[in-house]
């Protein structure tokens, strides 16, 4: 799979040998120094192509080198840092053509490309390196549906049967492993991930109200109630209603209460996959509306709100994902519920797929 241009990883670092063996070759070939002509000849004449520094340069750099001659004022140092950065921009060019290109990778650029998507901040967790490379190089592939799931041994000719491994039901694909399979669901894989998140935003606010809580994020345990003279704070809890709801939507995320200025908000979590954000928002507002007319009438209140926050499972973010967590006490921060939900994702693909990874 073609590597991203943002970020570093090994296809980069393979990027970087290649621009400097252009910048060697250069060198050789337009260097006036007797030593250094030798070299290059022994090069030219005398070394095979597999460790001829400049038939490896003519190779990966093709036609990037500058045709220049060494002068005065252009050194062959100056020469070689043209090729280098021609080489830079037809490297990034060419993989960016064959990302959008391919068969089963385009389809995440796709995705990432659509107007409502923070791109910068859907990549953010590549350019920091906030992940490890085990880590990365699974979200990537995830990202790419390049992992080898029965879906794709099936396409790929290695095997007859794509359907799921557990379910036996549904063909197996990455988006069904990462976010739709019912029976990962039942053993509370995906619940975990999603409790990482509500754990995170459960602190976030307790530490920004003087809650008492503890110092350290992973070390926290929320409570189902918890709060001070001004606030209340509930966690997965169910709220009594006055009347009866159809949908049964009792039993948010998280409930955050302003005793003194009576008003409250509702934050509900979500992880699908990356192409299914816009739906999962929706319904998040949708699912809880009639739990929100019951509390701010039996409740008193003089305003209630429904903050939605979804993160892709394999990092895409909404350009209103962090208008979203603005509103919620502490500010929490948008890096950190990408991350975790990141991490989530690469514990899921490896305890289902294990070795076949």
């Amino acid at each position: 799979m073609p590597r991203r241009e943002e970020g570093l990883g090994l296809s980069e670092v393979n990027y970087q040998h290649r621009a400097i063996m252009v910048s060697i070759g250069q060198y050789l070939r337009s260097s006036l120094s007797p030593n250094i002509a030798r070299v290059q000849e022994h090069h030219t004449n005398k070394a095979s192509k597999n460790t001829s520094i400049t038939k490896l340069t003519q190779h990966f750099g093709q036609d990037c080198i500058v045709d220049e001659q060494e002068t005065e004022n252009t050194p062959a140092t100056k020469m070689a840092r043209k090729s280098c950065s021609k080489f830079t921009r037809k490297f990034q060019n060419t993989n960016l053509t064959e990302w959008a290109e391919h068969q089963r990778a385009k389809f995440f650029l796709q995705e990432l490309s659509k107007d409502y998507i923070d791109k910068e901040s859907s990549l953010n967790w590549l350019i920091k390196g906030t992940l490890h490379y085990d880590q990365e190089r699974l979200i990537m592939a995830a990202q790419d549906q390049a992992i080898m799931t029965n879906a794709l041994k099936k396409m790929a000719g290695l095997s007859n049967n794509n359907k799921r491994r557990f379910c036996h039901t549904e063909i197996e694909s990455v988006s069904h492993l990462i976010c739709s399979c019912q029976t990962l669901l039942a053993d509370g894989y995906y619940t975990v991930r999603h409790d990482e998140v509500c754990k995170y935003l459960h602190w976030t606010i307790c530490s920004s109200l003087n809650i008492k809580c503890s110092s350290k994020v992973w070390e926290h345990q929320p409570e189902k109630i918890t709060g001070n003279e001004t606030h209340t704070i509930c966690y997965d809890q169910v709220i009594p209603t006055a009347t009866y709801l159809d949908n049964a939507a009792v039993k948010p995320d998280l409930v955050v209460w302003n005793r003194k200025e009576k008003v409250a908000m509702i934050v509900e979590v979500s992880i699908p996959h990356d192409s299914g954000l816009n739906r999962a928002e929706r319904e998040k507002v949708t699912k809880y509306q009639g739990l929100m007319h019951d509390m701010k009438r039996n409740w008193k209140l003089k305003n209630i709100s429904i903050v939605p926050v979804i993160a892709g499972a394999t990092g895409l973010l909404k350009k209103n994902f962090k208008d979203h967590l603005a509103k919620i006490p502490g500010n929490p921060r948008a890096t950190e519920i990408q991350t975790i939900a990141l991490k989530g994702t690469t514990t899921i693909l490896k305890r289902t797929l294990g070795c076949s990874l």
